[in-house]
């Protein structure tokens, strides 16, 4: 994700007349350049990562909701029907794409069941 800061300053009117800096804002924002298809790819590897693990997946679990509107935003996106869903799936899909950051390298592990495990109960 890149980064972008900015800063500016707070000018007021003083009593005088004369316009002073009284302060600064600043703002610091992430912003990702992710398609909603390469977020719907992260979720269907969640779901393949599962599934070599042996680990079910549990179909009412947060987790898997988080993967099918994924899927929905991103299928949705391709037929140009997006405008039919609400934007809280924008938000949604965006924390399917942090947990598939802090889930994929989970690949690696050689004991990653029971991590996949506590995930999928909520613990």
């Amino acid at each position: 994700m890149a980064a972008r800061r900015s800063s500016r300053p707070i000018w007021g009117r003083l009593e005088s007349g004369l316009v002073a800096p009284q302060g600064t804002v600043s703002d610091l924002s992430l912003s990702s350049s992710q398609t909603y298809l390469q977020i719907k790819e992260k979720g269907l590897a969640i779901e393949r990562l599962y599934e070599e693990s042996n680990v079910p997946l549990a179909k009412t679990s947060e987790l898997a909701q988080l993967i099918r509107v994924a899927k929905a935003l991103s299928d949705a996106w391709l037929m140009g029907q997006e405008g039919e869903l609400p934007v809280s799936v924008l938000f949604r899909v965006a924390v399917l794409d942090r947990i598939a950051g802090a889930v994929l390298p989970l690949r690696a592990l050689p004991d990653r069941t029971r991590f996949l495990t506590a995930l999928n109960s909520g613990i």
